[in-house]
């Protein structure tokens, strides 16, 4: 008799292939009548059969999701409930998403339809619909807001507002041009301020990627598919072991079953290291051993190996969200977005803070100009820091021991100071630090905070020197020395605070031996109360600095008067008149309100209906007399300075600046346009910028008086207009460039905007001689000189937040807002003009004594209600006019 081929099997694999066989019928047959029908093999039956089980039901779940993607197969609706399926959108591991159409409102949105397959048990019926849920409570504008949740014809769905963009996983897929690591970083402070909302409603994402990412053509971002969110307080739906998420972007900690809100920031955090490096952080061989061990992924490698271009900041950030220890992670979304945020303003972020090397170089890196110098720097550094820390030990020791080791020990601080020395040479681009005549006007390398926090870390080490080095006063003066340049640095950045403590050190420093009868001595101590006087200047203590310019002259008069002070004596001497004329006119600081009558520069064909408030002072810019004394007493002092040293670029250029400071005040006194001093100020400056080009003390001082016009005074004729343009134009090509070259330099960002102002209105004037196409094509010349001075204001206000930057920003919008109004731009105009309120009231609130603010009230409120009302908008015109109204009483009534 034969035996059957199935007889002859192995019982064990007989029960198992009909089993298997059950399961793919969807007779779905239990595996406990199995082992009861089958007693002698129970223990092996209940071994093997789970395995199939899980095996099959696996093969289902692969075979309706091809590629790893969700399918709704042949049954797929046209329609659901009140929404009408018109095309497929997306697909992801979770569902498939369709543009819908909702019958009963006539909208259009985005339904998420998951596979029947998917919602197979009452466990993941109920996590559905508590996700749904919480999904339906986010609202934040980087979230996609889920409008509802339905099931009809045996799926379920939730609706969501219809967003037009694709997921971030486009980007890695289809070979798209990369993201810059400056957008990375915006895209990825929208996702952590997104995830840090969430978090604070106790719920977490748990599947943050790339394809769970949206995003449009401006880069705006919304987090989708917060289906697989899980409520905090809900563990008993979402059990501890259940492992949710797509396991390339898995934090550790959850691949061995557990997460929290610190597994969202390591998918994002890789999610955005996969944007700038370009390929998968990890490879699957390793996602896959560590899945099947239970044990965390090894770290990806470093971000800048993969693309030197990443910044290092960005590439801390990342590599600390993505720390495979979770508590060396960011401890939230919000630090994340802190972090993120700080680093696109260029400001220090939080996360382990840099060593002294690695800020040279990254400091290094960011200026080309000074990147040839960053081996130098490092060895030096080096160099110092193994002579400072070990050989002053001995050096301490030998003078205790026998004096004759002193000359040792003198020729290790010598080498110790230089090399600290030689480094913030490379940083301030001269090598005597107090100079301020020839040295003075060399170009020097571009600046920024970094460069700053990285010298203030060379300090301590000035300060030993001097403290451990009594033998020798030279080495107090290096450290005096070096808390100068510091304060050149801070003053240069706009840290006029911070420059102010730095000089005030310096001058202890180089006065604690008594020695200031020397003459150099003498003239150190002159140029540092000078420098001290200006930064007090700048931050709006106008009678500490004249006391600080008084200081200087009494210092280096005696010297004058007996006829024998040195060159650079009689510099500084002449320098100490006429800094004491200095004023900050408009725009030069950040406490320098506009005048009022910049008030009246605006055309009286604006959006407001009424004539604009009637606001006429004298010019407080006006030179004293005794202010005409010290600038004349300068000009002398320099003419025979530059007659007695007519190479020394530095003695002509102060020169030309004294003598328009007294030409500028006479073109306040009521005259406009060009004078004969002005042309000659240029005609000094114009050669000495052509023979040296590079130069950008001559190239800003040049661009200084080419751009003094004062277009609040009285206005210029019409035949000077064209002419004027001109000169703004000229002075604004050379402005933009050292903006360009110094972005974090605040006085070249200020020099832009206000010529960008400048030129606005006198195209705007001149427009009014023009005729059709000519009169519109200057208006928007003019137009896009006032945005370009609002929003470099904008720059700056992210910077330094000062309230003579907002009055002057402002001022500027609503210049924009009547150039955008006159164009027929009244959209943009009601934006501005928003802007601008809100500006002025600040200001109102914080610096009540400021009448600018509340003249401008009135005024702008009232072009906003002209505004609206050319919309259309009447009712919003109606309670902007009152708005303006009580403004204006409150002004009138002095309020």
């Amino acid at each position: 008799m034969s035996v059957s081929p199935s007889e002859q099997r192995n019982p064990i694999e007989s029960i198992a292939t009909k089993f298997a066989e059950s399961i793919r019928s969807g007779r779905q047959e239990a595996i406990d009548p199995v082992v009861t029908d089958n007693p002698d093999m129970e223990t092996e039956l209940r071994e093997l059969l789970p395995v199939i089980q899980k095996l099959e039901r696996a093969r289902q779940a692969h075979a309706e999701r091809p590629a790893g993607l969700a399918t709704l197969g042949s049954e797929r609706p046209d329609h659901l409930g009140d929404f009408q399926l018109v095309r497929q959108i997306g697909r992801g591991g979770m569902g498939v998403v369709f543009e819908a159409m909702q019958t009963s409102l006539g909208r259009k949105v985005a339904v998420k339809v998951l596979p029947k397959s998917l919602l197979s048990d009452e466990h993941q019926l109920k996590r559905f619909e508590q996700e749904a849920r919480t999904a339906g409570s986010l609202h934040h504008t980087n979230i996609v807001p889920v409008f509802g949740v339905g099931e009809d014809q045996g799926f379920h769905y939730f609706v969501m507002q219809r967003i037009h963009g694709h997921g971030l996983d486009r980007l890695l897929s289809e070979g798209e041009s990369k993201l810059s690591p400056k957008q990375v970083a915006s895209l990825g402070y929208q996702a952590a301020s997104a995830l840090a909302y969430a978090h604070q409603q106790n719920v977490t994402h748990r599947d943050i990627k790339p394809a769970n990412l949206i995003v449009n053509d401006q880069l705006q971002l919304w987090i989708t598919d917060f289906g697989v969110a899980k409520a905090i307080e809900s563990e008993a739906v979402t059990r501890t072991g259940d492992v949710v998420g797509t396991l390339r972007y898995m934090a550790p900690e959850q691949i061995v079953g557990d997460a929290d809100f610190r597994s969202d920031i390591y998918s994002l955090g890789v999610t955005l290291y996969e944007l700038l490096a370009g390929r998968p952080a990890m490879d699957d061989a390793s996602i896959r051993r560590a899945l099947v061990s239970r044990q965390p992924a090894p770290h990806p490698p470093p971000l800048r190996q993969l693309n030197p271009e990443v910044p290092r900041d960005l590439s801390t950030i990342l590599h600390t969200a993505m720390s495979i220890d979770v508590g060396g992670r960011y401890q939230s979304a919000q630090a994340l977005a802190d972090d993120l945020d700080h680093f696109l303003r260029e400001e220090p972020i939080s996360v382990r803070p840099l060593s002294t090397l690695q800020l040279a170089d990254r400091w290094a890196r960011r200026n080309p100009a000074v990147a040839s110098l960053t081996s130098l720097f490092v060895v030096l550094l080096f160099g110092f820091a193994v002579i400072s820390t070990f050989g002053y030990v001995h050096v301490q020791r030998a003078l205790d021991r026998e004096q004759a080791t002193r000359q040792n020990a003198e020729a290790t601080a010598e080498l110790a100071s230089g090399a600290l020395n030689q480094i913030f040479d490379r940083f301030t681009g001269r090598s005597d630090r107090f100079a301020e005549s020839s040295h003075a006007f060399t170009s020097t390398p571009a600046l920024s905070d970094e460069a700053a926090q990285l010298l203030e870390e060379l300090l301590p080490y000035y300060d030993a020197l001097a403290a451990r080095s009594s033998f020798d006063p030279k080495f107090q003066q290096s450290a005096a020395q070096a808390r100068y340049a510091m304060g050149d640095i801070h003053f240069s950045l706009g840290n006029y605070d911070r420059a102010i403590e730095a000089f005030k050190l310096a001058l202890a420093g180089l006065t604690a031996n008594g020695d200031t009868e020397v003459g150099s001595s003498k003239l150190e101590t002159a140029r540092i109360h000078n420098r001290l006087g200006m930064a007090y200047r700048f931050s709006g203590n106008s009678d500490q600095a004249e006391s600080e310019h008084h200081r200087a002259l009494s210092i280096l008069d005696a010297e004058h008067q007996r006829g024998t002070a040195t060159a650079d004596q009689q510099f500084e001497l002449a320098r100490s008149h006429f800094l004491l004329t200095t004023q900050l006119l408009p725009g030069m600081g950040p406490t320098a309100m506009p005048p009022l009558d910049a008030l009246q520069v605006r055309g009286s064909h604006g959006p407001g209906d009424r004539p604009h408030s009637q606001v006429r002072i004298p010019n407080q810019f006006r030179l004293e007399e005794a202010d005409k004394t010290n600038l004349k007493t300068a000009i002398n002092l320099l003419h025979q300075l530059r007659r007695d040293f007519p190479e020394n670029i530095g003695y002509a250029v102060a020169l030309a600046s004294a003598m328009h400071r007294l030409d500028s005040d006479a073109r306040r006194s009521g005259r406009n346009g060009r004078t004969a001093n002005q042309g000659e100020s240029i005609a000094i400056l114009r050669p000495l910028y052509e023979m040296n080009p590079a130069n950008e003390t001559i190239r800003y001082e040049m661009s200084s008086m080419l751009a003094d016009i004062n277009v609040f005074g009285p206005r210029l004729p019409w035949p000077e207009l064209e002419p004027s343009i001109d000169q703004l134009t000229e002075a604004l090509t050379h402005f933009e460039t050292l903006a360009s070259v110094h972005p974090n330099v605040p006085k070249y960002t200020n020099a832009v905007a206000h010529t960008h102002f400048k030129l606005g209105v006198l195209l705007t004037r001149l427009a009014a001689f023009a005729r059709d196409g000519k009169h519109r094509e200057l208006e928007q010349r003019a137009g896009l000189s006032f945005r370009e001075a609002a929003g470099r204001y904008a720059d700056l206000l992210r910077r330094h937040d000062a309230a003579g930057y907002r009055a002057w920003h402002a001022l500027f919008l609503m210049q924009q807002a009547e150039s955008a109004f006159r164009s027929g731009l009244l959209e943009q105009a009601e934006q501005a003009l928003l802007h601008s309120i809100e500006q002025w009231k600040w200001l109102t609130e914080h610096f009540p004594e400021e009448d600018i603010g509340w003249q401008a009230l009135p005024d702008a409120y009232e072009m906003l209600a002209g505004t609206q009302q050319r919309l259309g908008n009447y009712e919003q015109a109606r309670e902007s006019m009152l708005e303006s109204d009580m403004s204006r009483l409150y002004l009138d009534d002095g309020l």
